[in-house]
């Protein structure tokens, strides 16, 4: 563990002093890169033309009308699920962490020492489109309290209708919905499949996936809590990523 943290933080830090030996061209996108984090809230909901707003109903919409069957979906899962150390999805969980975004972040530092701009312009979009997703999950999680699998009456069987609307406190274990893992997972490599689409890309997906199974399996959220996760990680990296491949403001999908 100890070893795995210094190396996310060697990453991270790694983007400070990027500046020693920069080529101009990634000077220059990197200004490019500022602009859209400034710009591309207003962006994602008005040159859009509504489509990442209705995503973002869309998914909650979905979500909730879902929830009724999430008990029963719980279980099967549990029951179906091992906890050991042998099982792979345990680890694939990590990459739903926040943890990850430094070395995402530091990943982007270290395209900037190439001339490579599309890898560039990729790797600063999945970073975006997890600051951003993460930002909307997050404020979610509060308005919506809804209670986490592990912290419902284990008796009950309508735990999956337990709400604690802003409870005030982000660890009162009503902070379930939507899940804050399968959005960064989503949102993550979502950018880099609309950058390079190819087979190969289209299978990091699994590993969101596996997140999202994960996050089931170890009882930290309910179905439809990662189903909403992934649909806004994946809508945020989508548009954000027809955004900056369109050369301007507006795009057509």
């Amino acid at each position: 563990m100890k070893h795995r943290i210094k190396i996310q933080d060697f990453l991270f830090i790694s983007i400070l002093f990027l500046n020693i030996s920069l080529p101009a061209q990634s000077i220059e996108n990197l200004g490019k890169h500022l602009g859209w984090f400034v710009c591309d809230p207003y962006n994602l909901f008005v040159h859009t033309d509504g489509a990442y707003l209705a995503s973002q109903i869309w998914v909650l919409g979905v979500s909730g009308l879902l929830m009724l069957p999430d008990d029963d979906v719980r279980y099967m899962v549990r029951e179906n699920y091992c906890d050991g150390d042998k099982n792979p999805l345990n680890y694939i969980n990590y990459l739903g962490t926040t943890d990850v975004i430094k070395i995402v972040g530091g990943f982007y530092g270290l395209t900037l020492l190439t001339k490579n701009t599309k890898l560039q312009d990729a790797a600063f979009t999945s970073l975006q489109s997890i600051a951003y997703a993460e930002f909307f999950t997050n404020s979610f999680k509060y308005i919506i309290g809804r209670k986490r699998p592990d912290e419902t009456d284990p008796d009950s069987r309508d735990g999956q209708l337990e709400f604690d609307p802003f409870s005030g406190s982000y660890f009162s274990g009503a902070e379930s919905f939507p899940s804050g893992h399968a959005t960064i997972s989503a949102a993550m490599i979502t950018p880099w499949f609309m950058y390079y689409p190819h087979w190969s890309t289209a299978l990091l997906f699994t590993a969101a996936l596996g997140v999202d199974v994960a996050r089931m399996g170890l009882d930290r959220h309910w179905s439809t809590d990662v189903l909403a996760g992934t649909g806004i990680g994946f809508f945020t990296g989508f548009f954000l990523s027809k955004i900056h491949q369109s050369g301007s403001d507006s795009f057509t999908l």
